[in-house]
């Protein structure tokens, strides 16, 4: 054991007790690691990051977003008063409803499975719509975002109605988390779905072998082609675990370069521990973090995906401040602890024609063209020479900042880029996204690594069928899942 490097104190909760707890996040062996006592269960370790560079890296991205003007609570006790409260920093970017706990998979990593629990989770359709409302009703941005999830989404018959409702409500996007099983059976249904208004599916997708994804690997080619056929989008989700997946990462990547035409992206999810206490040595074995998963995509590449093009998702916050500030319209300002998740793109031709974007674009310099100039506007310069200073902006200054030798065609990046910067809407965002490849790494954390200050800035977040909103890692990792489900819980049918 080397030496430790203290970084900071912040809050925790025991995994046995969930009592709250500080915690020490150190630097220790080039990881950064967390340290946090309970009184009655001792101590416990845990990774935090699994490379201290990167984490030092991402620091520096750390922004604030505009918290929340109507909170559900209005005594915060972080974190056992949520619904979201005075205390959240950030807004709904992604609103999720579970529609089922229902599933025609058995996965073992799974938090959410009928056949495991005993029972069944299915909100009503009224819940669902007083749900929708409720997203729509928090200020002072609401999210138009939202994902149906479950259990498996398609075991409802009524999912297209589901869908249809959310486009009446003014989501901009309906995603559907799915393993792409009834999907895949069925063209008919697929395109079902698009009409209904599907914006993207979110398919299970552990690996490209049949010892990594028994569940569902058959049935992808399916699904890719019936989705082809109705024009609907997919990203791939694999749950990333070490030792037994994680040689796989980059094989992944290609297979969805291969499809670039329907896939638009890879959405990594590193294993949390969210399903009881678990040895030491099994989340030593099995514990990957988002370094982790950038290291071993650059190794596994052979360097053509290198580290330096991953940024964490709250650097991307000026271009939407810029979009807000000369445009004025409100932004979504994706707010969120730097350590909760990366991305980047791959301007992809396919399987083996593709450039990272951060080869083409020298992103430090242009968002620093872009917090320029939103100082500038902050100062007053407003009307049309303010307009006048977006376009120069657009037209001149941001090409100094692109590599165009890298690109086929100059005009058409530059659109991408200025309909991003000056409009700021979703099918801005959309169009670039047809354009790219985005590969993501979401960390969602557990009761043995969650950091209370990372969970004040989620912008992931579930609601129950009594209208709470609740972030993310709160709902799966400190029994609010239980707790709801167990709330409206009904029996499961003897076979």
């Amino acid at each position: 054991m080397g030496e430790r490097k203290f970084i900071k104190k912040t809050l925790s909760v025991c995994p046995v007790c969930y009592k709250r707890i500080p915690a020490d996040i150190v630097e220790e062996d080039g990881k950064i690691m967390y340290y946090k006592t309970c009184p009655e269960h001792g101590e416990f370790k845990e990774v935090y990051w699994g490379d201290a560079e990167l984490y030092y890296r991402f620091a520096k991205y750390l922004r604030n977003g505009k918290g929340v003007a109507n909170p559900q609570v209005k005594e915060a006790d972080c974190p056992y008063t949520c619904g979201l409260c005075p205390l959240h920093m950030s807004n709904t970017a992604l609103g999720l409803i579970d529609v089922t706990n229902r599933c025609n998979l058995n996965c073992w990593y799974c938090f959410a499975n009928a056949q495991k629990q005993g029972y069944i989770y299915e909100p009503s359709l009224e819940q669902i719509e007083k749900n929708m409302d409720e997203y729509k009703n928090e200020k002072p941005i609401a999210p138009n975002s939202v994902m149906l999830a479950g259990g498996e989404p398609t075991m409802r018959d009524d999912l297209p109605e589901i869908v249809r409702m959310a486009r009446k409500k003014g989501f901009g996007v309906v995603f559907i988390a799915t393993n792409g099983i009834k999907i895949a059976e069925s063209a008919k249904y697929t395109q079902e779905l698009k009409d209904a208004g599907t914006s993207c599916l979110y398919v299970k997708y552990n690996g490209t072998t049949p010892e990594t994804n028994f569940e569902n690997l058959k049935y992808i080619p399916d699904l890719i082609e019936n989705c082809r056929k109705a024009h609907l989008a997919v990203v791939l989700v694999p749950t990333i675990i070490r030792g037994y997946n994680d040689q796989e990462v980059w094989p992944i990547v290609k297979y969805a370069l291969k499809n670039v035409d329907i896939v638009r992206g890879v959405n990594f999810q590193p294993i949390a521990f969210t399903g009881g206490a678990l040895e030491d040595k099994q989340r030593e074995q099995q514990r990957y973090t988002i370094p982790d998963l950038i290291i071993d995509l650059e190794k596994q590449s052979g360097g053509k995906l290198p580290r330096k093009a991953f940024y964490p998702v709250p650097a991307v916050m000026p271009l939407s401040d810029l979009a807000e500030t000369l445009g004025g319209k409100k932004g979504y300002p994706m707010a969120v602890h730097p350590h909760c998740g990366a991305g980047t793109y791959l301007w992809a031709q396919g399987e083996d024609k593709f450039t990272p974007i951060t080869e083409i674009i020298d992103y430090d310099g242009l968002i620093k063209e872009t917090e320029k100039l939103i100082k500038e506007a902050k100062e007053g310069k407003k009307g049309f020479l303010l307009k006048l200073k977006e376009i120069e902006f657009f037209t001149k200054t941001v090409t100094k900042y692109i590599n165009f030798s890298k690109v086929p065609d100059k005009k058409e990046l530059v659109s991408l880029i200025f309909n991003i910067g000056v409009k700021g809407d979703f099918d801005s965002i959309v169009k670039f996204d047809e354009h790219n490849l985005f590969i993501g790494i979401m960390h969602f954390q557990d009761p043995y690594n969650i950091d209370l200050e990372r969970l004040k800035r989620c912008s992931i977040h579930y609601i129950t069928p009594d209208n709470k909103i609740i972030p993310f890692c709160a709902y799966n990792s400190l029994r609010y899942r239980d707790e709801n489900e167990q709330k409206f819980r009904k029996p499961l049918a003897k076979k």
